[in-house]
Order: structure tokens, then sequence, then C-alpha cells
């Protein structure tokens, strides 16, 4: 369909939750290898990782299936733990909000609930200007300047850097988020 369209692919930002996400990816992979052509954008919100976390690229979500993937982490763990999103970097931006693992509006380690809380945080970051995050979580002091100055904004605002990072920051227990 989006070859089809008077509208470069280069214009298309698709935003997938969960299995949404490698959906997303198969189709940007689509688009290159049958038109070579690219989507602009991918944004995946907390990508499944029940069977593709231990993938390779090529049946995943992966940063070279557009110009530009950015990833949201809400719960990201080992799927024999019963984490239902990845754990691992797999984009030019990934955001771990609140470390990426559990939510704060979520009771104890509430799988389904954190990894449903990812859409939410997109929706808030169109509705609000999306919650500013750093390069280095709570833990990183030894770098605390460069954390200041690699900021993105996770969600619908985010930006591409010029290399990859992984994005750390805190967000509250309900919208808005930030």
């Amino acid at each position: 369909m989006l070859s089809q369209l008077p509208i470069p692919s280069s214009s298309f930002h698709c935003v997938g939750h969960s299995l949404g996400a490698h959906v997303c990816s198969y189709a940007g992979k689509y688009l290159q290898s049958e038109f070579s052509q690219t989507i602009g954008r991918i944004t995946g919100m907390d990508p499944a990782g029940p069977a593709f976390q231990k993938t390779s690229k090529a049946v995943r979500l992966d940063a070279s299936d557009a110009s530009f993937v950015d990833v949201i982490h809400t719960n990201g763990g080992d799927e024999d733990d019963g984490f239902l999103g990845m754990s691992f970097s797999i984009g030019h931006a990934d955001f771990y909000p609140n470390g990426g693992v559990s939510q704060p509006a979520c009771w104890d380690i509430n799988f389904i609930c954190s990894h449903g809380e990812a859409p939410w945080m997109f929706v808030d970051s169109i509705r609000v200007n999306g919650c500013e995050f750093n390069t280095c979580d709570e833990h990183s002091t030894d770098r605390l300047d460069s954390c200041r100055l690699n900021k993105n904004s996770m969600g619908w605002k985010a930006t591409k850097p010029t290399i990859k990072h992984d994005y750390f920051g805190t967000t509250g227990k309900e919208a808005p988020y930030c």
C-alpha cells in the first residue's frame, strides 16, 4: 500500500505496540527489499520480547528498518521470567522510562500493566511536549556532564541522535507522565 501512494515512504511514521512494533519492522524490511524505499520513522512501544528477544534482526525490529527507529521499553526482561518486552537496545534511540522494567502506575511487577504503559506514554507525548530523558541512568554519576548534554524527548518529539543512544528518565504514575 505504501509503495502505491503518491506520498514518499520517507514521510511515513509507523507506530506499533508489542507485536505491532515488529509488524512495522516487517513493513520497513519489505519496502526496502521490494521497492528500494525506506520508511521515515518507526516507533516501537515496548516491542514484544517472547519469541523475538532471542532472534536475529531479520525477524524483529531493528534500527536498519527505517531512517529513524525509536523505542520505548516499559517491561523489558527475560521472557523466561515472564517479561513481555525486549530489554536490549534495537533502535537509534532507546528510551527506558523508570528503568524500562516496571512502571510506577503498576503494583509490584505486574508484567501486563507495565507492558501496556508504553502506548499511554506515547499518547501523552503528543498531548504535552514529551518527557526529556538523558543518556545516563540514575546510577551513572561518573559522566554527569555528558548526561546533561545528551538529552532527547521520549515519544512523538523524539529526534534521531547523531550516534545511537540509550536514554533514561522517570515518569509519574499517570498522565500527564511528564
